[in-house]
């Protein structure tokens, strides 16, 4: 489609429906330019894959078979972020109108019959505890140039913020995205794969996979975009485009979204981003 006279590619999945687009170059028996990289063994450290495939397995087949298995590798990393934060009580706020001493607009037929203390109609606010839905948006993409190793973070932050919120009563939704604009024209390609569902239970061996593998993105996400959006003839050339929540609005008016950036590139950052996260939930209750 095209927004703003700029043409867009965008791929919303399940993470089911993910897997089963991205292993499409096989199905289709396709063979071309850059698939080979994705789907051979070489280049195993810049994928994240060290250490992790069996004798005779692709990356492609060994980032897929560690989707569906779980990531022990990942989900240890969450052991190195802060444990000296709390995820605040959920909260639903409910605006109403209703007369009061003050408010923005005078009644004055209340204030002639001296109904002083009713005589303004104003804003209220109702908080109540309650269920609250958060999305968590994991930005996937990654420069070629750049290692693997501080590509894990900005998924072990969004593991510890799922496991907080969850736990502190909240319904969490995690999105592994991508945002980037093609080398070779002006089309903007936009990937949204749900790797957790608000009504699915907390699988955080699972979770880590999906966010703190690099392969998830240069594996799978790599050839979702020979599958489905870009010619295999052409290959695989991108410039990077930092996400925002607003791209990837959902149009849920009822849900707060968060956006875990490649810039969280280690422990600290990691650390540093689930507290000013948690900080806006706490600041939103009050």
């Amino acid at each position: 489609y095209t927004k703003n006279d700029k043409p867009i590619t965008e791929g919303v999945y399940t993470l089911n429906e993910f897997l089963a687009a991205a292993d499409q170059p096989a199905a289709l028996g396709i063979n071309a330019s850059g698939l080979s990289v994705w789907k051979s063994k070489r280049d195993l450290d810049w994928m994240g894959l060290e250490g992790e495939a069996k004798d005779g397995e692709s990356a492609f087949a060994c980032s897929t078979r560690l989707v569906t298995d779980g990531y022990r590798k990942g989900l240890d990393l969450i052991q190195n972020v802060t444990d000296k934060v709390t995820a605040p009580t959920p909260k639903t706020v409910r605006r109403y109108q209703k007369w009061m001493a003050q408010g923005d607009d005078v009644e004055m037929q209340r204030i002639w019959a001296g109904n002083l203390d009713y005589a303004w109609r104003g804003t209220a606010r109702d908080t109540r505890h309650g269920p609250q839905r958060v999305r968590i948006l994991v930005d996937a993409i990654e420069s070629g140039g750049n290692d693997a190793a501080g590509m894990r973070w900005r998924g072990v932050a969004a593991l510890k913020l799922s496991d907080l919120l969850t736990e502190a009563g909240y319904s969490v939704q995690v999105e592994s995205v991508i945002s980037c604009k093609d080398s070779s024209s002006s089309r903007i390609f936009k990937l949204r794969t749900i790797v957790k569902e608000y009504e699915q239970p907390l699988d955080l061996l699972t979770l880590a996979a999906t966010t703190t593998l690099p392969a998830f993105f240069r594996s799978l996400m790599h050839a979702w975009g020979l599958a489905v959006a870009i010619n295999p003839r052409d290959g695989v050339s991108y410039q990077v485009r930092t996400p925002s929540a607003e791209e990837f609005d959902d149009g849920d008016q009822n849900s707060r979204a968060f956006v875990i950036p490649g810039s969280a590139k280690n422990a600290e950052k990691a650390s540093e981003l689930i507290t000013q996260i948690i900080g806006k939930l706490d600041d939103a209750g009050e």
